[in-house]
């Protein structure tokens, strides 16, 4: 998955995924079931282990010198570290690495082993989510669900439809759950103070589930981008299928971004990797002509986060915890 609005550079693109990922066709992640209970398949053998974000491709390398090319690197926003997996078929050969590992490979590469019974992945989660509510105002369901809508149009919220796909941004992670929450409280203020038609910009927009939720709780000017053109063009789509014009979205890399418009915006909402944030403090600080809602940050990243925004002449005047997650707002001044 991707760090938020960037991703770092790699040499091996191919066998690093910055997105919600799904194991090979067929495979069902039943953590603890034996290979092959289900239904008689085969199933499969699963080796994994976490590194550090950074040193993923340097195992990658390792890992294929010992005639493991097929690993896979898959990285989440927000973590500090990166799992690597290896998925062998449960069959004769698949056992026997397995059965070796310990004694050939296991000091080098450590891990451990898993079983995955196969079955219909999909048929599997398909199960739709519950509704998730923001405030009194907005409602995101994960499929259309005319019920669903109906009921919340009858309780005068709107209505947001951002299934889950090969990008960031459902709404119930607690990092975008926060920044929901948080813009519609600052649509409340800027109706009850007659200043509407206000201005967004969503840094990392991943589904452009922010974007899209500003459009509906009334900004006028929306504006998002993301490092990941398969990002962007979900966050397309989406704004598409939610009936909503006139969203701007586009490729950009954060970090090589000025964040220069005259005015500013009214309200930012970055929600990338804590250290991204910190990197790109100047810029966002420069982009905030009001609000600059700061996610996806980590407890142990939150001291470091703060102190950049001070640098940058931003002051924090909120602040949200969230299990291990934190969200912080900063004004200019």
């Amino acid at each position: 998955m991707k760090q938020g609005g960037r991703t770092q550079p790699t040499r091996r693109r191919s066998r690093r995924f910055f997105c919600v990922l799904k194991p090979p066709p067929r495979a069902c992640h039943r953590e603890g079931t034996a290979a092959g209970d289900s239904d008689g398949a085969r199933g499969w053998l699963v080796w994994s282990r976490q590194v550090e974000t950074g040193r993923e491709e340097d195992w990658l390398e390792r890992l294929a010198a010992a005639g493991f090319g097929s690993a896979l690197a898959l990285a989440e926003p927000g973590r500090a570290t990166v799992r690597l997996e290896l998925w062998l078929e449960d069959d004769a050969a698949g056992r026997l690495v397995r059965d070796r590992w310990a004694q050939e490979w296991g000091g080098e590469f450590g891990g451990r082993w898993r079983s995955v019974p196969d079955c219909d992945w999909v048929a599997a989660n398909s199960r739709p989510r519950p509704p998730l509510k923001i405030r009194d105002q907005l409602v995101i369901l994960d499929r259309a669900d005319p019920v669903a809508r109906a009921g919340a149009e009858a309780r005068g919220r709107k209505v947001l439809v951002v299934p889950a796909g090969m990008a960031f941004g459902t709404g119930d992670h607690a990092t975008t759950s926060t920044v929901l929450r948080w813009l519609a409280d600052e649509a409340v203020v800027r109706r009850a103070t007659g200043t509407p038609g206000w201005s967004f910009l969503d840094i990392g927009c991943g589904t452009g589930i922010l974007a899209l939720a500003a459009a509906a709780l009334g900004a006028a000017r929306v504006e998002g981008f993301d490092f990941d053109p398969v990002a962007v063009a979900i966050a397309r789509d989406n704004a598409a299928a939610n009936g909503i014009d006139g969203v701007r979205l586009g490729c950009c890399d954060l970090l090589q971004w000025s964040g220069e418009r005259e005015g500013g915006w009214d309200v930012v909402a970055a929600n990338v990797y804590g250290p991204v944030l910190v990197q790109a403090m100047p810029q966002l600080a420069t982009a905030a002509g009001g609000i600059l809602l700061l996610s996806g940050i980590l407890d142990s990243q939150r001291d470091a986060v703060v102190a950049a925004a001070t640098t940058a002449g931003l002051r924090i005047d909120r602040e949200q915890g969230k299990g291990k997650w934190v969200t912080l707002a900063a004004r200019p001044g």
